[in-house]
């Protein structure tokens, strides 16, 4: 037996017995992660197409988000309302998130664990505001946004045309449905818990603080909705990608919010990847990031 293998395999004997060797061998976990991605290729125009990259990074500078894992229509949540189009929108889609969380972030979330990578959970400020485990700035005074993401979603004194805004959502997502949808009621997703020194958080300048407290370079991304706030939310992309984090996004461990005649071929979701691995990074397969993180052990 090799001697870094006798090193490894002792490790895992003390982190088993439970003991205070055990703790002082957990932060030893150190290999690279070495990652194949992909990206689109744009130039030149006449000849567009995917490339590979192989990263190798440093577990101890890179994170792994779960980001917004909601609970509605999955166990212990609220069950899916027909009459308003929240969360992940129609019921197929919102079954297939709830399966992604459940057979493709938990593992990779676990293997995230024992490679020793930094876990970060980044839920909404709707859930946030009202759940005692999130971190919050201490200096926090904003206004309560809208539960949506998208341009001009933030409540604001001023109003162009006074109800356009309101008009406009109610006829999207249903009635009230800040009150009274499955919004009003959702949590965190319980498939993956949160896991005491893993940060859990939604304000982005929260988590940037963390990440740059804890020497992080590296982020990879996991959740929903893929077209809308994982590029956009609070702790998505866009606003840490802005910071020159080399971002990633674990292309099977998420979806767009599809439609019913979208869902099938996944329209939503191929544009939002393919529109990530044109502006902001590489995207990779959970399968190969969990072969990374148990490479040399």
């Amino acid at each position: 037996m090799s001697r870094h293998k006798f090193v490894y395999c002792l490790a895992v004997i003390l982190l088993v017995a439970g003991g205070p060797a055990a703790e002082a061998q957990a932060p030893a976990k150190s290999h690279e992660l070495s990652l194949t991605t992909r990206y689109f290729r744009t130039r030149p125009i006449g000849r567009q197409g995917y490339g590979t990259e192989t990263f190798r990074l440093d577990p101890r500078k890179t994170a792994v988000v779960a980001l917004h894992l909601w609970d509605i229509g999955s166990e212990g949540g609220p069950a899916i309302d027909k009459n308003y189009f929240v969360g992940m929108g129609v019921e197929a889609t919102t079954r297939e998130a709830d399966r992604i969380v459940r057979e493709v972030i938990k593992p990779a979330v676990d293997a995230s664990r024992r490679a020793g990578l930094l876990v970060c959970h980044v839920t909404h400020e709707w859930i946030g505001r009202r759940d005692p485990r999130a971190r919050k700035l201490a200096d926090e005074e904003a206004q309560e946004k809208s539960i949506t993401v998208s341009p001009g979603g933030d409540r604001r004194g001023y109003e162009a045309v006074p109800g356009w805004r309101k008009r406009i959502e109610e006829r999207a997502y249903g009635e009230d449905f800040l009150n009274k949808s499955p919004l009003a009621r959702m949590s965190e997703s319980r498939a993956i818990d949160i896991r005491p020194g893993e940060p859990y958080v939604y304000q982005t300048d929260l988590l940037r603080g963390i990440f740059k407290e804890r020497g992080i370079e590296n982020i990879i991304y996991t959740g929903f909705a893929t077209d809308m706030c994982v590029l956009r939310a609070d702790g998505g992309i866009e606003p840490m990608a802005a910071e020159s984090y080399r971002v990633f996004l674990m292309r099977d461990a998420t979806i767009g919010v599809e439609f019913l005649d979208t869902f099938k071929e996944r329209r939503s979701t191929e544009y939002a990847i393919r529109y990530f691995e044109v502006h902001f990074g590489n995207t990779l397969l959970s399968a190969d990031f969990i072969q990374a993180c148990f490479a040399g052990k």
